[in-house]
């Protein structure tokens, strides 16, 4: 990553039934470190920036979760904290689901989950 670049976190929020999750690029990205970097700015103006504002996230929810507590750790040497989803009661199968905007439409990932007691 270029000298001098910031990065910004992805900001979570979480309700009573389900985990949202997104980030949103600010207007000076990597791209124009990258051009600077390469000294290209007088051709800025000819440049598309994809990322430049670009959203991308989701949200995760399933029938019969609620929120939980949150928790932190260490992932490669970087600090994270994660949001849980807690069942409501016991079953065999629980489903959640993922909801991921592509473009202008939502595509939903439906994930199934088989549980099984250990004997």
């Amino acid at each position: 990553m270029p000298s001098g670049t910031l990065t910004r976190h992805d900001v979570v929020q979480s309700t009573a039934h389900t985990i949202t999750f997104y980030h949103q690029n600010p207007d000076s990205t990597v791209f124009d470190a990258t051009v600077r970097e390469q000294r290209l700015d007088a051709y800025r103006d000819q440049l598309y920036n994809p990322l430049r504002g670009r959203v991308f996230g989701g949200r995760l929810f399933g029938r019969d979760f609620v929120s939980g507590d949150t928790y932190h750790g260490v992932y490669d040497r970087t600090d994270y904290q994660g949001w849980r989803l807690v069942s409501q009661r016991s079953a065999r199968r629980h489903e959640l689901t993922l909801a991921l905007p592509v473009g202008a439409r939502v595509r939903s990932v439906l994930i199934s989950l088989v549980c099984r007691r250990e004997r």
